[in-house]
């Protein structure tokens, strides 16, 4: 048996704070607190929310995916499309937040291909529900999908079968290449880091640059490594500013982005001089892109929030909120079908107020969707894949 324990070390005023020791025979197990913070969960929700709401502009209003209708916002008040503008930043400042914080936490973390099952579980977890409200909908004649030709249709069945490399949802199909090359990446950059590590985040900003302003094929997957790099940059090097010189960074990000992006969309003028200035400003958004990311990750770094089970249960939630809303079935029915984003909220007075309440909507409920998955599904069947998994690779050993 083990001997007595000295229990006057642990503070009594605050016992869950500390490893609760068990007693069991001659083994002493201590169990470590695993509570994740809740300043990088908050931003996560943050991320997803901004990444909402650019889709709603985007896809909602702009129609970005349809020439057909891509042209018809134009029509709308003065004030509705300067709000447009304002929502766009989101979708590229939450994007590369995502692929930055994978960076920021798995550049000295333990690589394990064991966490891509619950990415997998989940993504076709939604690919299946896809297909069956797709299905639902035609047969019931509420909604016929106009953009979807007999070709989307069967891409549509496919991606229930190869939902990851169909590229239905192109950070899906980044983000798992990403997740697979991490452990190359991560001996690339130590080999580089100290003076080399920042002129190595310039090399991979001007790669980012040409692959995205001249609309390279790969550019997803670029994009990812990029805002990869610069997380575990700024997690080695402990790059932070002060917070609200982070916090007002950041809004002049944003500012400056929303400027181009009305200079962009605007009548610029064709031919070579408005491809020029076409290029310069889409060069000069990608650049503040970049300086959005790392000032919001450093505020986020820098702030304290106490660990939050409301806020890490919202967070958990942030990828079925994303394979929810812009999947091709969710992105015509949420925006088209059920707000009518685009012919009745953006022609009406009350844009802005329309626009915040629907995306706190399509946010509120996408996460209610995915925490009755994570109940009823994931947490009953990823013990047993995982399970049967594991007594695979011992079998082979």
């Amino acid at each position: 048996m083990a001997e007595n324990i000295d229990f006057s070390t642990i503070n009594q005023k605050n016992p869950q704070n500390y490893n609760r020791i068990i007693k069991e025979d001659s083994v002493i197990i201590t169990r470590q607190n695993t509570e994740r913070s809740s300043n990088f969960e908050m931003l996560r929700i943050i991320a997803m929310f901004m990444i909402v709401a650019a889709h709603y502009a985007g896809h909602g209003v702009r129609h970005v995916l349809f020439s057909s209708e891509s042209k018809i916002w134009l029509t709308g008040s003065f004030i509705n499309r300067i709000f447009t503008s304002f929502l766009i930043p989101g979708g590229k400042i939450g994007v590369g937040l995502f692929f930055a914080l994978t960076g920021y936490f798995m550049i000295d973390k333990e690589y394990k291909v064991q966490r891509l099952l619950k990415i997998i579980l989940e993504v076709y977890f939604y690919s299946i529900l896809m297909i069956i409200i797709w299905g639902g909908v035609q047969m019931c004649g509420i909604y016929n999908f106009p953009y979807m030709n007999s070709n989307n249709k069967l891409g549509l069945l496919v991606t229930v079968f190869f939902p990851i490399t169909s590229n239905s949802w192109w950070f899906v199909t980044s983000y798992m290449l990403l997740f697979l090359m991490i452990p190359v990446l991560n001996q690339i950059f130590l080999n580089v880091e100290g003076k080399f590590s920042f002129p190595f985040i310039v090399l991979f900003l001007f790669i980012l640059y040409m692959t995205s302003v001249f609309d390279f094929k790969y550019q997803g997957i670029q994009r990812a490594v990029f805002f990869y790099l610069v997380g575990a940059w700024m997690k080695k090097n402990q790059i932070t500013f002060c917070k609200w010189g982070s916090f007002f960074l950041f809004c002049f990000s944003w500012c400056v982005f929303i400027f181009c992006d009305m200079i962009i969309t605007g009548n610029i003028g064709q031919g070579v001089t408005g491809k020029v200035f076409k290029i310069f400003f889409e060069s000069i958004e990608i650049l503040f892109a970049f300086i959005a990311v790392i000032s919001l990750l450093s505020f986020f770094s820098v702030i304290k929030i106490k660990t939050n089970r409301f806020i890490n249960t919202v967070a958990s939630t942030t990828f079925g909120i994303y394979l929810f809303h812009d999947s091709n079935v969710g992105r015509q029915l949420i925006w088209d079908e059920i707000l009518h984003t685009l012919d009745k909220q953006y022609m009406s007075s009350l844009f802005p107020l329309f626009a915040v309440v629907s995306v706190i909507m399509v946010f509120t409920c996408a996460t209610m969707i995915d925490l009755i998955r994570q109940k009823y599904f994931e947490k009953r069947l990823l013990p047993i894949l995982e399970s049967k998994i594991n007594k695979f690779f011992r079998k082979q050993i």
